[in-house]
């Protein structure tokens, strides 16, 4: 079995660049039963005698068309962590993710039947198309950041205790990737207030670039005066799922 690795390659660049301005918990995942599961639940209901459980199909999903200049902008960020965290050049972390790519389509398709992006996630037979799409293509995307966190095993970066730094740079690397009229200026104000309108205008630019589908950004709990107080008795919660 390899060493575990950064399985929810989008994702995880998404929580990166939103740990860069303040920290936003991951959202609970909604995971479907897998394959194991479904296994022994028919194996269960056919020694009690009763019906086989029902299992909802859905049609497959499109791939969405991601911004080129976006594409481009993301991967470099990543590619980049990665060549700085194994000590390769760029060139040669891009051309090894390309050639990893085609081998992993099973992988990341076991991941994604298992439940990776809960219901909203994509067929097999999608994805098996992905090595030979265009990285605008959101399957092909997704193919080429999972083989680019592939090359980093999550297991050895902690096991060298260079997994914080390799996150935090990864959020530096993305948060400078996006246009700069995005990104809050820590000159012109330091509340929470204000790093979560940057949030939410960043979530916007990725929706508009087709990185997201949609979200929602819960940031009620923001409050300049209980921030500013530092204190562990009131914690401020922002949600984005």
């Amino acid at each position: 079995r390899r060493p575990a690795k950064m399985v929810v390659a989008r994702r995880t660049c998404l929580a990166c660049l939103a740990a860069s301005l303040t920290n936003i918990g991951p959202p609970p995942a909604r995971a479907v039963r897998g394959a194991a599961e479904l296994d022994a639940e028919y194996y269960l209901r056919s020694t009690l005698g009763l019906a086989a459980p029902k299992v909802t199909s859905r049609p497959p999903k499109s791939p969405r068309q991601l911004n080129s200049d976006a594409v481009d902008a993301l991967l470099a960020a990543v590619t980049m962590q990665v060549a700085a965290i194994t000590g390769q050049t760029a060139e040669s972390v891009t051309a090894a993710a390309a050639a990893q790519a085609p081998r992993l389509v099973i992988e990341l398709d076991r991941a994604l039947s298992s439940g990776l992006y809960s219901d909203g996630g994509y067929s097999s037979l999608e994805a098996s198309g992905a090595p030979t799409a265009p990285l605008t293509n959101e399957f092909s995307f997704d193919l080429r950041l999972f083989a680019l966190f592939t090359l980093v095993a999550d297991g050895s970066l902690r096991r060298d205790g260079k997994r914080a730094a390799f996150f935090d740079e990864l959020g530096d690397r993305l948060l400078a990737a996006m246009p700069p009229a995005l990104v809050p200026s820590a000159s012109t104000s330091t509340g929470v207030v204000h790093a979560a309108a940057g949030c939410r205008r960043l979530l916007e630019h990725l929706r508009a670039v087709g990185y997201l589908a949609g979200f929602d950004f819960d940031a009620e709990d923001a409050d300049d005066a209980l921030w500013a107080q530092r204190s562990d008795m009131s914690t401020t919660l922002l949600r984005a799922t």
